[in-house]
Order: C-alpha cells, then sequence, then structure tokens
C-alpha cells in the first residue's frame, strides 16, 4: 500500500469517488490564545492499494506530536478496503480517506505534527505550527 497524499484541511468528504476539500492544504493554525481547543481538522489521505493488499485488514493510525515529540493524541484504527469490481488486473486501487477530528487541544504555541502510521511503519509526516492571532486594534 502506498500513501499518495496526505494533508491538511478544515473539512473534507468524498462523494462519487471524489474529494470535497473546504480550506485544504494549511500548515499553520491561529487561535485567540492558550491553551486552545482547534474546533475541527481533518487529515486527507489518498491511499493506493496494490492487489494483495485489498481484501485484508490493515492498521492504520494518526499522531499528532509536541515539538519535543510527545504524543498528544492518537487515533488508531483498521481500515480493509474490498477490491472494486471495475479495477483492471494489476492496478493500485485507489481510496480516499478524509479522517475528521473534532476539539483537538493545544496547550501552546509551537511546532507540531501529524504522524500518518500504516501498519505500524511511519508513511508521512505533516508539519503544524500553533500560533496566537494577532491582536486586531
Amino acid at each position: 500500500m502506498d500513501l499518495d497524499f496526505a494533508f491538511l484541511a478544515d473539512a473534507a468528504d468524498v462523494a462519487m469517488g471524489k474529494l470535497f476539500v473546504m480550506g485544504g492544504a494549511f500548515d499553520t493554525i491561529h487561535v485567540a490564545g492558550f491553551p486552545a481547543t482547534h474546533p475541527a481538522l481533518a487529515v486527507v489521505l489518498r491511499l493506493l492499494l496494490k492487489p494483495h493488499d485489498l481484501d485484508r485488514k490493515h492498521q492504520l493510525e494518526i499522531q499528532l506530536l509536541d515539538a519535543d515529540g510527545r504524543k498528544i493524541a492518537s487515533a488508531p484504527g483498521e481500515l480493509s478496503v474490498a477490491k472494486s469490481p471495475d479495477s483492471p488486473s494489476g492496478w493500485k486501487q485507489p481510496f480516499l480517506l478524509p479522517l475528521r477530528f473534532l476539539n483537538t487541544p493545544f496547550q501552546k504555541a509551537g511546532h507540531y505534527s501529524i504522524e500518518i502510521l500504516i501498519n505500524g511503519e511511519l508513511a508521512k509526516t505533516i508539519p503544524l505550527r500553533v500560533m496566537q492571532a494577532p491582536k486586531t486594534a
């Protein structure tokens, strides 16, 4: 299984095999103050599954780490994708996966990262900065 792409968005959904994204591909969140709770965050993935990856269980975990590498939050789960009858022989079958996280806590400003693990192996790290929003006059 290959991770084709991964990014952060405010919201994302999949319909009719297409990805619909609002506020996507950012790396910085501005908050009013700390500690902060970000109301909604989506981690958007596109996986490419080889024929032998289909119809079997895989472990998928999304981790939020602080600048020191400490795990703040984790969302482990299982994933199984059925072989599409329309897939040609040998085709890497795509699978779009928007993962929604609600009320994500950030105790302080700084650099964070989202780590995506597939079957226990790190597939991608997405950097994320959390900063205090500038005060407006």
